[in-house]
């Protein structure tokens, strides 16, 4: 009986020591839209105006959010809108477009709950309630919802991209050009779990968990405040371990 719990603590040891060292990176919607967004995927409502060309347009088009503008980059059958400051509303989702989402047969009513979609942050231009008058955040996926019957999920452009992948143990270095607000870590693994650890410039831990064998791919934002360099180190003693990690640095 004792043999057998040894191996269980341990595990548990394992888990404890190599849990994140911090909450992740909680992003402010108010800061966060501004920029440029690009294509991740789209659905198609019941009952739909825009043709396939124009949706393929909008595919290979670059979504364009400053602080008096929002516009489609080379688009002009989604209504660019300008407003001004005091016209920009960011909240979370209003009981009345709850109820509408809920009463829609579009994509929303059928990916999210009620409660989820009432988290979803809404972005309103006042007077504008349709195309780009208003639009959705979840965390970092911005929801074009009510263009012509597609809904368009987008993408924001990190200012830095890069995927790593590798067998066994591994140091890799990103460096930050410039000041950055957090990363996007997904990961994923295969074979015996190891472990990540992600270090600033001056060897500060930002982050320390257990890349488990055979897991789901895993997302996790870490913050970046006066960080101007990664250091990823994978460690791991097994031969079939494989590890890949995508990192997106806005």
């Amino acid at each position: 009986m004792g043999t057998r719990i040894i191996p269980i603590v341990l595990s548990l040891l394992l888990f404890a020591h190599c849990k994140p060292e911090q909450e992740e990176y909680v992003i402010n919607p108010a800061e966060f839209i501004y920029g440029q967004w690009r294509y991740k995927k789209h659905m198609w409502w019941k009952y739909t105006k825009l043709t396939d060309k124009q949706v393929n347009a909008v595919m290979t088009s670059i979504l364009h959010i400053g602080h008096d503008k929002i516009y489609l980059e080379g688009i002009t059958f989604l209504e660019p809108r300008s407003f001004l400051k005091e016209d920009l509303r960011i909240n979370k989702t209003k009981e009345k477009n709850v109820k509408t989402i809920l009463f829609e047969k579009g994509p929303l009513r059928s990916i999210y709950t009620e409660s989820q979609i009432r988290d979803l942050d809404e972005i309103e231009i006042q007077g504008n309630e349709y195309e780009l008058g208003v639009i959705y955040l979840d965390k970092d996926l911005m929801i074009l919802n009510y263009c012509g019957g597609v809904t368009f999920f987008m993408e924001k452009i990190p200012a830095i991209e890069t995927h790593y992948q590798g067998k066994n143990s591994s140091i890799q270095t990103l460096a930050l050009v410039q000041p950055c607000e957090f990363v996007k870590l997904t990961y994923g693994a295969q074979g015996t779990s190891s472990r990540l650890i992600i270090k600033d410039q001056v060897g500060k831990t930002l982050l320390r968990i257990l890349l488990e064998g055979n897991e789901q791919t895993k997302t996790i934002r870490v913050p970046l405040s006066k960080v101007s360099q990664l250091i990823f180190e994978v460690s791991s003693s097994s031969p079939d371990f494989e590890w890949n990690i995508d990192a997106l640095v806005y």
